[in-house]
Formats: structure tokens, sequence, C-alpha cells
């Protein structure tokens, strides 16, 4: 039996102390790899370039610029990595702007589990970590928008339930749960969702959905 490869990592934050502890605890675990780490958006900008990662941890308000051009080149050049925002900054623009930027998950320094690692291997897993802030504000977003928004959904009834609950940050075990059926499932549902909407990530999805409006039409 082939040992599982480990997750390799990237990391661009410019606060020493968040750094160091990113580092060390990714460093100390046997599932992942760290490739490099970078202070500001430019070094960033070189661990992108020399790609052979699969995360990319990132800050937003880097000493430079934003780290979300770092997202862009990243979303670009190297699309099978997965990309977690950790910032200070849960405003509504620039969760939006992380999102398209390739973003998968977003996740406050305040609200930092103590062991980071399964965070990581739940966004490598295709999940979307969310802090619950994040989610409420984006939920908050498709209340506002639905208000104005008469745009047929191309999504059924169940597909449009399941969004709305990975949206809200829910894994999907635990969908899978609340609606008494396999993951396997949840699974195929996600990707019809994926194809009818044209992504490749269920951030990206809810993202689509919330700007139309269809997570409030059914």
């Amino acid at each position: 039996m082939t040992e599982k490869a480990p997750i390799k990592v990237i990391i661009v934050e410019d606060n020493d102390e968040f750094r160091t502890r990113f580092a060390s605890m990714v460093e100390a675990s046997p599932e992942c790899q760290l490739i490099g780490a970078a202070r500001t958006a430019a070094e960033g900008m070189v661990l992108v370039q020399n790609g052979g990662y699969d995360v990319l941890l990132c800050d937003i308000g880097l000493p430079d610029f934003s780290g979300i051009e770092v997202m862009r080149a990243s979303d670009a050049k190297n699309p099978d990595a997965d990309i977690m925002v950790i910032s200070l900054f849960g405003d509504e623009e620039k969760v939006i702007d992380s999102l398209a930027a390739g973003a998968k998950g977003y996740i406050l320094k305040d609200d930092l589990p103590e062991d980071f690692i399964p965070t990581i291997k739940d966004l490598r897993a295709g999940n979307s970590p969310v802090s619950p802030k994040i989610a409420r504000g984006l939920l908050k977003r498709f209340d506002l928008i639905a208000k104005n928004n008469k745009e047929p959904s191309p999504l059924s009834e169940k597909e449009t339930m399941i969004l709305k609950m990975i949206a809200s940050g829910m894994p999907l075990k635990k969908v899978a749960t609340e609606l008494d059926v396999s993951v396997f499932t949840i699974n195929w549902y996600t990707k019809a969702i994926y194809r009818k909407l044209g992504v490749n990530s269920k951030m990206q999805a809810a993202s689509i959905a919330n700007e139309k409006g269809w997570l409030q039409q059914r």
C-alpha cells in the first residue's frame, strides 16, 4: 500500500507571529510539507511562480500590495492548488474579491483553531472552510440581492437546498446527515451544481448564486 503524499503548503503572511505559527504547525505535521513562506506579496508571487504546492494560505493586507493579486496569480498558474484566505478582514467586498480570485476558504484570524492542520486537510478534500462571521455575511448579502433579482435559476430545488447549506459553512458530512443521504450523493449533487454554474468550487458556486439571487427564489 503506497503512502499518501503530504499536502504541500506555501504561506504568504506579513505578521511574523502568525507566519511562524502557521509554518511551525505545517512542519510538525506528517501530513503536510512546507514549501515556502513569504512576508510580502512580491515574495509570494515568487513562490507561486515556482509552483510545486497544493495549498496557498494567504493574507490580504500585505505591506506592498494586496494578497488578492497573489491569489489571482496562483489561480491562473496553478489552478489545481487550493487557496485559503487567512485574514483580519471580514468585510463583504474583500470576501467577494477573494472568491473571484479563486479562494475556496476564508478564515478570520480571530477564529483560527489551535490545531490548524485539519482545516488545511478539509480544504484539500474539496470542502470550503469558512468562519461563521463570513458565512453569515454572505447569507445576508444573498437576502439583499434576491429582493431585486428575478432571473430564473438553473438549479433544482434539491440542488438549491444543498448549496444553501454549503454556503452557510456546513461540512459535507453534516449536509448528508441533515438530508439523510450518503456523502457520495451529496458529492454527486455538488458536481451537478458545478457543471450547471460553470465553476469548480463550492465558494464560487455560492458567489454566483448570491449575485443572481437564486438561493432565495425557492
